[in-house]
């Protein structure tokens, strides 16, 4: 915590995961994520994220790799409610020779939410 305000997190996992895919059983997924909270004033806080995904599938050429960012902003209207808006990016691309194009995509995503808390 490098001030009463801000918290940095950074985050890493290595699974295994079952797939969908009838040529491969598995797959080796490496996820790491850097996300920060800050209070930017008593009842506004801004999350912003980025993060990082590889799936390397197990007996066949194939690597999905996944890359993402976003920030939320929330708004404590009281005790009990809060309104957030948010945005998130993704961008995905597969490589290898068994690669046929089919997961890669980019995304766009925006929301907004009243949050109620009793």
């Amino acid at each position: 915590e490098p001030s009463p305000l801000m918290l940095i997190l950074l985050e890493g996992n290595r699974t295994t995961r079952e797939t969908f895919n009838t040529l491969s059983s598995a797959s080796i997924a490496t996820d790491l994520r850097l996300t920060v909270d800050y209070e930017l004033f008593p009842n506004v806080f801004l999350y912003p994220t980025i993060g990082y995904l590889e799936q390397d599938y197990e007996g066949i050429d194939k690597v999905v790799t996944q890359y993402n960012t976003g920030l939320t902003g929330t708004y404590k209207i009281n005790q009990n409610f809060w309104l957030s808006l948010n945005y998130k990016y993704i961008t995905q691309d597969e490589d290898g020779k068994d690669a046929n194009g089919s997961d890669a995509y980019d995304s766009n995503t925006y929301g907004l939410s009243l949050k109620m808390q009793f």
